[in-house]
């Protein structure tokens, strides 16, 4: 079972991500959609890991895989 996600690390993430969904698209685009936003571990991301890089803000609609989540590209997306 995951812990809670400390609020340190929530706030870090929120922050970096600009307070926007960071999901990129095939062609480099940024959603940007700044309501319903959750954090999102990346698929190589250890349980229970604290490490900012391993988190991104994400919409509903890319949560839910309205692009597919697969299809995030997490090598490119904006670090802090």
């Amino acid at each position: 079972m995951k812990k809670r996600m400390p609020r340190w690390l929530r706030i870090e993430v929120f922050e970096r991500d600009g307070g926007r969904c960071s999901f990129r698209n095939e062609r480099g685009e940024v959603c940007g959609r700044a309501t319903e936003l959750f954090i999102e571990d990346a698929p190589w991301c250890s349980q229970d890991s604290w490490n900012p890089s391993e988190h991104r803000l994400t919409c509903l609609y890319h949560l839910e895989g309205g692009e597919g989540l697969d299809r995030i590209n997490w090598a490119t997306a904006p670090r802090a």
